[in-house]
């Protein structure tokens, strides 16, 4: 059949007309319908406007749940933490994927763990919320993570045991990294735009009256996200904070308001952001983003569900064993799609190390920011008195107890052996009278004693180191591979990975294992905060209570070591990295089974310049991606 080419392509020549007809006037034409036509039409026009509503209307309704089976869902989540929850959310967001998440400790409310940490009385019932927990309360962060059975039982290591992990009992202090820090990993496909916007995706940012702030702020910064980022309120009522922040400018420093706006910091001081949200809670990643779909069909949490290993059954994928708290028999759920491991820096190396898995660089690179608190004795308690949790509350009313996490503002410091053009690494945090770290309860071994290192005049500087040279191992215990693990600390040196047996002196619960130079830089930080109580507006008011010898240089670096706390900012113990030996790549997929994503601190190479939490979350949030990118 012969065809003539249009514009379309070639239609058969039978098709097209054979004759030309003059069509009248569009005006006869119309003239020529009767109403009858105009009815009809019209009444079919209506009817196609109804079938396309209906068909609107049902393409428009989400499709039906699945139904789950919970031995064999999409995939499934270790840890229940900041990490596991950015990945739950994401994973369950279209409600087609079951997502299963196995949480060691128990549900983040109504949990019996928390004991005597939740003895508010007639608070409890509060229009702030319908179901307190203690971990709703920012000023009760420290008590929580007192709690022993909230805790792994691990040497020298603060870490979370329940729903909402280390987002539940931390300080709440939202800091992003930094473009040098992402600079450090050179790991390809991670950049400081991709990262940026990452940070903006998780951020709305509130006032300090906890309304949603306008746009701006600096770089990228978020203001529409789940995760609520505020100031806290009371930080200029506070009369120490204020005077800090005089002298940190009196002697040199900068004045900021938002460390995030910033994209390198030097030698500055400000209020911290919190994650608070616009009722004065805690707004945790698991509040925000897990905590609400948790109870979706295609969404189960597991408590008391502790992950012994990973199993991979040739051909069926990789199933994760685990057991119930009290009960001696394992459970294996085998993931159709992907595993996700969000258990911690700590966690999750034991599970690849007891499941063979991950290469012989698992467990390795493990580090910190150690800290040193300094006790501070205020000699006007008058002029500088800050109330105590209870006490404000009394006093101030709800907002206090409920938006204020005892801690405000802080400052970052350059030493002398910082990086030309790198960002400062010291970081100065200041806590209120009576709120002190929890992590000054490891400096004496007798927590009775420990609880009264402080008196109701004393307030707390801690001295944070955030490049430290010293690295560390996480170690399979032997006697209990299923257990918690082991941490071997030793020297920085990237051919390392049998660490031995650490001395004596340095293997004790209360300490951190810091190198020489570490203790050096840490001086330079206890040095400059002395300095502060004898600058105007503090000298006379405030002195430090413990101060390093004054000259022997031998004796101030054994000061240091002594009384350097870990600060349970663990990371890089699954590093990524571009070469093949690394544990995960630049998407966090294990080298050996790619099924497998590292989605938690254990992935970050290097450590960033101020608190971790947030990376974490970015960290997360790429593993989440890499999980959806598997098909099988």
């Amino acid at each position: 059949m012969d065809a003539k080419i249009g514009a379309y392509g070639a239609l058969p020549s039978a098709e097209l007309p054979t004759t030309t007809t003059r069509q009248a006037p569009r005006r006869e034409r119309l003239a020529c319908l009767r109403p009858a036509h105009v009815a009809a039409g019209l009444v079919a026009i209506a009817a196609c406007a109804a079938l396309a509503e209906r068909a609107r209307k049902f393409l428009a309704q989400p499709p039906a749940p699945p139904v789950c089976d919970w031995r064999a869902p999409d995939y499934a989540i270790v840890g229940g933490g900041p990490a596991g929850s950015v990945v739950a959310s994401r994973l369950a967001k279209d409600g087609q994927h079951c997502v299963l998440i196995l949480e060691a400790g128990g549900p983040y409310r109504g949990n019996p763990d928390f004991g005597e940490a939740w003895d508010l009385g007639e608070i409890k019932e509060t229009d702030r919320t319908k179901n307190p927990a203690p971990t709703d309360v920012p000023r009760m962060w420290s008590d929580v993570s007192r709690v022993d059975n909230l805790r792994w039982p691990i040497t020298s290591a603060v870490v979370a045991k329940m729903v909402g992990g280390c987002g539940a009992m931390n300080a709440m202090i939202y800091l992003r990294g930094l473009p040098y820090d992402v600079a450090r990993w050179n790991v390809s496909r991670w950049s400081w735009s991709g990262v940026s916007s990452a940070y903006a995706r998780f951020e709305r940012r509130l006032d300090t009256r906890g309304r949603v702030a306008r746009r701006g702020g600096g770089p990228q910064r978020g203001w529409a996200g789940p995760l609520a980022t505020r100031r806290a309120p009371l930080y200029e009522q506070d009369a120490l904070a204020q005077a800090f922040l005089e002298t940190c400018q009196a002697a040199g420093h900068t004045l900021v308001t938002d460390f995030n706006a910033q994209t390198s910091r030097g030698n500055v001081a400000g209020p911290y952001h919190f994650n608070i949200d616009e009722r004065g809670r805690r707004a945790s990643a698991y509040a925000s983003l897990l905590e609400p779909i948790q109870n979706a069909p295609n969404v189960k949490v597991i408590t008391r569900a502790t992950a012994r290993r990973l199993r991979k059954d040739h051909g069926r994928g990789v199933g994760v064993e685990y057991v119930l708290e009290g009960d001696d028999d394992a459970v294996v759920v085998r993931p159709r799609r992907g595993v996700a491991l969000a258990a911690g820096a700590l966690n999750t190396p034991r599970l690849l190390l007891a499941s063979d898995l991950g290469g012989h660089r698992v467990g390795q690179n493990l580090h910190d920011h150690p800290v040193v608190p300094l006790k501070l004795r205020l000699s006007t308690e008058a002029f500088y008195r800050t109330p105590g949790p209870f006490a404000a509350f009394s006093e101030n009313g709800a907002e206090t107890l409920w938006a204020s996490p005892g801690t405000s503002v802080g400052a970052f410091l350059r030493s002398s052996k910082c990086e030309e053009n790198a960002p400062a690494d010291l970081q100065l945090t200041l806590f209120a009278p009576g709120q002190e770290e929890p992590h000054v309860d490891e400096v004496l071994a007798d927590k009775e004693k420990s609880r009264e290192f402080f008196v109701k005049r004393d307030a707390l500087v801690t001295v944070a180191l955030l490049r430290p040279q010293a690295r560390h191992a996480v170690e399979l215990n032997v006697s209990d591979p299923y257990g918690p693990p082991l941490i071997r600390r030793g020297p920085q040196d990237p051919t390392w990975y049998q660490p031995p047996r650490c001395p004596e002196s340095f293997c004790r619960t209360d300490t951190a294992w810091v190198e020489d130079s570490d203790a050096a830089v840490l001086l330079e930080g206890i040095d400059f905060v002395a300095r502060l109580t004898e600058t105007p507006p503090l000298n006379g008011a405030v002195d430090v209570v413990d101060k390093p010898p004054p000259t022997d240089d031998t004796a101030r670096l054994a000061w240091v070591r002594a009384r350097a706390l870990t600060n349970s900012h663990w990371v890089g113990t699954a590093a990524m990295g571009d070469r093949k030996d690394d544990v995960v790549d630049g998407d966090l997929r294990l080298r050996d089974e790619p099924s497998v994503v590292v989605a938690d601190a254990s992935a970050i190479p290097a450590i960033p310049n101020g608190n971790v939490h947030t990376t974490v979350l970015v960290v997360a949030a790429r593993a989440a991606e890499a999980l959806l990118r598997i098909r099988r």
